[in-house]
């Protein structure tokens, strides 16, 4: 998309963007590109004994908020905090700008004793689009 009043290219795929100046760059060295991403994580969360009276004692509420606190320290920001039954107590989704910021907040969290992380990766249709274009050589095991 053009942007005559900006003089702006923006590309768009998937979740990122590149920005860069009409004049400035040529458009087929994308080192010339500034990237702005903001990957999506889910985290399963598991309190231990310390945890659930914590979540007793302030309700969900205070934990919700603590986790916005901490994931705007790293950039991040909290889209979806759910408790549920079942083998996790709560479910979050979250918009982090990079792995080592997940692992950062994550390390912090399971170091502090109260709960245990489990961190996924999510992904939307379109970089599996871009993933199921790629050309990929392997070999199973045993052939």
């Amino acid at each position: 998309m053009f942007c005559a009043e900006r003089k702006l290219l923006v590309l768009r795929a998937g979740e990122t963007y590149y920005v860069r100046r009409k004049h400035e760059f040529p458009i087929a060295n994308r080192s010339n590109f500034r990237r702005s991403v903001l990957a999506k994580y889910l985290w399963e969360v598991s309190y231990g004994p310390e945890g659930a009276r914590g979540i007793l004692k302030d309700g969900g509420t205070k934990r919700r908020q603590v986790v916005e606190a901490a994931l705007k320290t790293q950039g991040g920001k909290l889209e979806a905090f759910y408790f549920a039954f079942g083998k996790s107590d709560a479910y979050l989704i979250a918009d982090v700008p990079d792995p080592v910021s997940v692992a950062a907040v994550a390390l912090v969290v399971s170091a502090r004793g109260a709960a245990s992380v489990r961190t996924t990766v999510l992904l939307p249709p379109e970089e599996i689009d871009q993933a199921s274009k790629k050309s990929v050589t392997y070999t199973p095991p045993g052939h």
